[in-house]
């Protein structure tokens, strides 16, 4: 599982699509991360509807009509309003539940799931689905979660 540290989302001013390029980049500089389990590292997950529903770019599959949109806006007044507005969330999240931001990273889908390979990206989509009825399914029973939480 791809994620960022909260430190390094907020110093890059907006959410990334990751393709190939920008992926490759991001996980030789260190600031795209394999999640290691059991590190002790607590990673947010950011689930949320696309703004920018319009937006492509040379990335996008022109045969494919649902491969298209943004999460957040990529022109005009409101550009990167939604990382504005996850970094406001997540640095009040980490006061108040006395979490030191070294220890805290994002899972963004937009770029923590493959948005340039199909396959790969059902992959990360699939296990986004799995994830979220684990993690409901252990809430909703009292089940232990094994260190994670949903806050």
């Amino acid at each position: 599982m791809l994620v960022m540290p909260f430190g390094v989302f907020k110093a890059q001013g907006r959410i990334m699509k990751s393709t190939k390029a920008w992926r490759d980049e991001a996980l030789a500089a260190g600031s795209l991360v394999e999640h290691e389990e059991g590190s002790g590292k607590i990673v947010i997950f950011i689930s949320h509807t696309w703004w920018d529903r319009s937006f492509t770019d040379a990335t996008n599959d022109p045969n494919n009509p649902y491969d298209k949109g943004a999460p957040d806006w990529q022109t005009g007044e409101n550009k990167n309003l939604k990382w504005r507005v996850i970094c406001a969330g997540v640095q009040r999240l980490l006061e108040q539940e006395g979490l030191k931001e070294e220890e805290v990273s994002l899972w963004v889908d937009w770029q923590s799931i493959y948005q340039d390979d199909e396959a790969e990206k059902l992959k990360g989509v699939t296990s986004l689905c799995l994830l979220y009825t684990s993690d409901a399914a252990d809430e909703g029973l009292g089940v232990d979660l094994g260190g994670r939480r949903i806050i």
